[in-house]
């Protein structure tokens, strides 16, 4: 039988959940800028803001720590120099963040479950 969770996981699971959602559009973002040349600048300035929503979400629900990895992602577009060069930075930062959406969903469920097994 599942365990039911308690409010604030529940909450801390949903925002986490909107996060990967608005992830995802980065992500998507991202891989245009990378293959379509002439609107390049033109996706950065959306995958830009889209980082920063996702980053207020984070921030908002106690994710400091992973709101700090998505802010990485504004400083890198904003880095001078070649995009390519720059290309394989920001696919480590979307891969990253993947994974730190991942562990903090079980880091919830993990701590939302301890209490009860005690």
């Amino acid at each position: 039988m599942a365990q039911r969770l308690s409010t604030t996981a529940v909450l801390k699971l949903e925002a986490l959940e909107e996060a990967k959602r608005k992830w995802d559009r980065v992500h998507g973002l991202l891989e245009q800028a990378a293959t379509q040349v002439g609107t390049r600048g033109h996706f950065l300035r959306q995958c830009r803001r889209a980082s920063q929503e996702v980053s207020r979400v984070l921030d908002g629900s106690g994710f400091r720590g992973l709101a700090d990895t998505v802010d990485q992602m504004e400083f890198v577009i904003k880095r001078p120099g070649s995009f390519h060069a720059r290309l394989g930075t920001l696919r480590e930062v979307i891969s990253s963040v993947y994974k730190g959406i991942e562990s903090a969903e079980r880091a919830v469920r993990d701590a939302d479950r301890k209490p009860a097994t005690e």
